[in-house]
């Protein structure tokens, strides 16, 4: 079952759960859609989109049926036409979405349905089924694959903090509600990987990656939730483009909570450049403020954490603790760029 946007509603989330439990059936979530079913679950199949490790991919494709409901299947929610495959997918294709456009326009579809997806899932989740040890080995082989994926492993970098360590951190200690707001690039890999997500989260990010949504966004949903925590994350090349809305919440009474991983580079980008033009680095050097001074200068309370500190998990308490809006400094390492690996040079 592959799950997209159109069910992103508290209808849409339980009938997800209920039709996936009755009828046995692993759930994998597209793009930015990682909190519509419990990342914790034994029938979660994973967060399909950009950076989707190799294990993850291989195990996908052993599914003899994929039934994509709620999502257009677009570039990044297949794998870039490749889960299902473009043309003929290997698979017995069914698409059920409210708009008929994209249903059959890139893929063949084997049924294609135009219907409200919570109306069809609740439907199917009626009668519970009883499958054989096939079925059941299946869903465990594919959990297993997406399990082995979010266990966090810290890297040791010599030039600054593994930004993992204060993602795994802020996942344990953040309220189990908290909004969660990405910004583009390497920063949010991290958050997908490793972060259980659940229904009760909300997650909000771009879906092709342009930068500058993290804080004005956590700022908005802190402004639309006030009792909840907005929590975003964000590189420094990001919070220089839109970072100084943290003066929009000060005016406004918003509390985001805004993690900046300050690495010195355009990460993203810089990796692009290390692959295709090695050595020919270009205008992905960064020159920072000092985000700790930046983020008092607004008002707003700060925290660092730099490689070496002891009591990660004091200071991120601190934060998440402090009243109004709040920054958490992290000099991270430009060499442990993203949870899928290291920068090669």
């Amino acid at each position: 079952l592959v799950v997209g946007g159109a069910l992103r509603t508290a209808a849409g989330k339980a009938a997800i759960r209920r039709f996936a439990e009755a009828q046995r059936i692993p759930v994998a979530v597209t793009w930015k859609n990682q909190e519509l079913f419990d990342n914790a679950s034994p029938l979660y199949a994973g967060h399909i989109g950009f950076g989707a490790l190799a294990a993850h991919r291989a195990v996908l494709q052993e599914a003899d049926l994929i039934l994509a409901i709620g999502t257009r299947l677009g570039d990044v929610a297949s794998l870039g036409y490749t889960f299902p495959e473009t043309p003929a997918p290997k698979q017995t294709l069914v698409h059920i979405y409210p708009d008929g456009k994209p249903i059959g326009f890139v893929f063949r579809t084997d049924l294609g349905l135009v219907a409200d997806p919570v109306g069809v899932l609740s439907g199917l989740a009626h009668t519970a089924r009883v499958v054989n040890a096939a079925r059941e080995g299946w869903v465990s082989k594919i959990n297993g694959v997406v399990r082995a994926t979010q266990v966090f492993t810290p890297v040791e970098a010599d030039d600054g903090m593994d930004f993992g360590v204060v993602v795994d951190s802020l996942s344990r200690l953040a309220p189990k509600d908290a909004i969660i707001v990405t910004d583009a690039g390497n920063i949010s890999t991290w958050v997908h990987r490793h972060w259980k997500m659940t229904p009760e989260n909300t997650l909000i990010g771009g879906i092709v990656g342009a930068m500058g949504l993290g804080v004005p966004g956590a700022v908005a949903a802190s402004l639309e939730q006030p009792k909840r925590t907005a929590l975003c994350f964000v590189g420094d090349g990001g919070v220089m483009m839109t970072g100084a809305e943290i003066a929009t919440a000060m005016a406004h009474g918003a509390s985001p909570k805004i993690v900046i991983s300050n690495n010195g580079i355009y990460g993203t980008i810089r990796t692009h450049q290390e692959r295709e033009f090695p050595g020919r680095v270009s205008g992905t050097r960064l020159t920072n403020p000092d985000f700790t001074d930046w983020a008092t200068s607004f008002g707003a309370k700060a925290f660092t954490i730099t490689r070496g500190d002891n009591d990660v998990d004091g200071t991120v308490a601190a934060f998440l603790a402090a009243e109004g809006p709040a920054v958490l400094h992290v000099k991270s390492s430009a060499v442990a760029l993203s949870a899928n690996g290291q920068l090669k040079t």
